[in-house]
């Protein structure tokens, strides 16, 4: 529009110059030759200036396009720039929310293999006591077999005591019987509840454990994409910056150039 009017404002100079050129042929028609071919030369001066003023302004007009189209593309990119960064911020925060419940699994599966490995030890622990157990038993039930073979060689002191006695141990050693057997049979079915609470115990423990590489990894693999995201958001960040300034370069240079 500048350019127009400028055109239009030299136009108007130059046609009122015709004129005026014109009015003053007509006026000083009586005038002398060297006027005459001063004025055209005059004329000629003044056509000459308005075309260069004309290309003067058709080339601000051209550079002033090209900063326009610059400033637009270079706006365009920066508005790319910040939706990347908003799709970073996003993708970081779930990361971040990732990454806490992996940590939160990894705590709950410590917790739950330390309690395991309590229980394992109250067990070996309860498995010790039943070996101490029947051994004791076993001793006693020893003992009471020396007994019998004891009172069996005495068997000759008398019938009477004999019977008394041979009936007395065997009572006892009938008692003693069923309770060994009972002992065994009660050490039978706690060995085996405790080999099978045992493999129960290492099944779910080799779980964890493997339920803690998994989440560690997946852990590890999380760090490894926050890293490269804050990598590219650095990235972005510059050329945000970048294209900050630039945009800033063109305003400055558009505005000193309209100035």
């Amino acid at each position: 529009e500048a350019a127009n009017n400028s055109d239009s404002s030299h136009e108007g100079q130059e046609e009122h110059s015709k004129e005026n050129a014109s009015s003053n042929a007509a006026c000083t028609e009586h005038t002398s030759a060297p006027n005459d071919d001063g004025k055209s030369h005059e004329l000629s001066n003044l056509r000459l200036e308005n075309q260069l003023l004309r290309n003067e302004v058709q080339s601000l007009n051209q550079e002033m396009a090209s900063l326009l189209q610059r400033s637009k593309e270079t706006q365009e990119e920066l508005n790319k720039a910040r939706a990347r960064v908003e799709k970073w911020n996003a993708d970081h925060s779930k990361s971040d929310r990732i990454t806490r419940e992996l940590r939160a699994q990894v705590d709950d599966l410590t917790e739950a293999m330390a309690a395991k490995d309590s229980q394992l030890a109250v067990l070996k622990v309860r498995l010790q006591e039943a070996d101490q157990l029947l051994s004791t038993r076993t001793e006693a039930l020893e003992a009471l077999q020396s007994e019998k073979s004891r009172i069996i060689q005495d068997q000759s002191e008398g019938n009477n005591l004999q019977n008394q006695a041979l009936q007395t141990l065997q009572e006892r050693l009938h008692e003693a019987d069923a309770t060994l057997k009972r002992e065994q049979e009660s050490y039978k079915q706690m060995q085996s509840e405790f080999a099978a609470r045992l493999n129960k115990v290492e099944v779910e423990r080799q779980n964890l454990a493997e339920a803690i590489t998994l989440a560690e990894r997946k852990y590890s693999d999380e760090k490894k994409r926050v890293e490269e995201l804050q990598q590219q958001v650095k990235l972005y960040k510059l050329n945000l910056e970048t294209s900050k300034q630039e945009l800033i370069d063109y305003k400055q240079k558009a505005a000193r150039i309209l100035q």
